[in-house]
């Protein structure tokens, strides 16, 4: 006896399967993920939240009257679309520090960031970043690092005031600066605003900025020829 042939292919349970026909994709049905065992819940929310703002104040409390954050600068943020809006910065930068009269070195011992990698284009950022320095420079009350008997003298001479005389701010970012107020908004096109060319302004400066190194340049190579002519004679 002859079994007959089967004109379809044996599926998964043995069932049968019509043949697969082109190059499209294999049928697999990603089913009984048992996702009930895998569910994450954040009931826990609330509690956290309070336990982060009780750490807070204790960390506020262990380094007082030391500031909790580092001093940052304003700087506006990139892009055309959002340039018009100041937030805080990663740190000062060294043009700025050097405008307020502060060492880099120093200034990182006594809680100001420093960010080495952005740079100063505006003499209104440097200004206001600089008047910000110095601010906080006439504020900052420096204690000796030691309580040595010399440090009590010091105290005690008034050179350094003591911990109950100075206010300590009770919020957690009260040494960080106050945001500007919000930039210009619309406004009407006025007949000077149209018979000025803005573009034809930053080409000026462009070509002045190239005469300044190129005038630079030919003192330089002016003053290496004068020298060479020297070490001849």
């Amino acid at each position: 006896h002859v079994s007959h042939t089967r004109t379809a292919c044996s599926g998964e349970h043995g069932n049968p399967t019509m043949a697969i026909k082109h190059n499209n994709e294999l049928p697999n049905g990603h089913f009984r993920k048992q996702w009930q065992r895998r569910v994450k819940t954040w009931l826990d929310q609330p509690a956290r939240k309070q336990r982060r703002r009780l750490q807070r104040l204790k960390k506020a409390a262990r380094l007082a009257p030391r500031p909790v954050e580092q001093l940052r600068p304003i700087v506006q943020c990139p892009r055309i679309k959002y340039n018009r809006r100041a937030r805080l910065g990663r740190g000062f930068t060294k043009d700025e520090c050097k405008h307020a009269g502060i060492d880099i070195n120093y200034a990182r011992r006594v809680g100001i960031a420093i960010d080495l990698r952005r740079r100063t284009h505006s003499v209104e950022a440097l200004k206001r970043n600089s008047e910000i320095l110095q601010d906080y420079m006439q504020r900052l009350v420096v204690f000796p690092k030691k309580s040595s008997k010399a440090a009590k003298k010091l105290i005690e001479a008034g050179k350094y005031p003591k911990l109950e005389d100075i206010e300590i701010a009770k919020d957690y970012g009260g040494i960080m600066p106050a945001m500007p107020a919000a930039l210009e908004g619309y406004r009407k096109i006025t007949d000077a605003d149209r018979n000025t060319s803005v573009w034809n302004q930053l080409r000026q400066r462009k070509f002045e900025k190239y005469d300044t190194r190129r005038a630079l340049f030919a003192k330089r190579e002016a003053e290496k020829a004068e020298a060479m002519g020297s070490k001849k004679k």
